[in-house]
């Protein structure tokens, strides 16, 4: 885990969907990768907070998970897009799940 302090960066409201895109990403791996380990990394870039939250667990196939619209995923998107954030999800079978999301900085909502 390496992490920045970035509550200055963002509003009251973004900082409660930050916070609860982090813990359902970290949900999703407890009930479902079966991981090993877990990286979480938090930064400051530029106008943006960079994420990374990526595991060495069973992985998935996106494409599928996002036609059965799963639950968890659309929490993800959704809080990603209250947030006018960017995701990039990287998931395969037998090797781990990443997921990136970049948020811009001082977001009102």
């Amino acid at each position: 885990m390496d992490t920045d302090t970035i509550e200055a960066f963002f509003t009251e409201n973004t900082t409660l969907n930050f916070y609860r895109l982090i813990q359902e990403c970290l949900t999703n791996i407890v009930k479902h990768a079966k991981a090993k380990s877990v990286t979480v990394f938090i930064q400051k870039e530029g106008n943006d907070i960079i994420s990374l939250i990526s595991d060495k667990g069973k992985g998935f196939n996106v494409t599928e998970s996002k036609n059965k619209n799963s639950l968890g995923l659309k929490t993800i998107f959704k809080r990603i897009k209250i947030m006018k954030g960017k995701l990039s999800m990287d998931s395969k079978i037998n090797n781990g799940t990443s997921f990136i999301f970049s948020i811009p900085i001082k977001n009102e909502q």
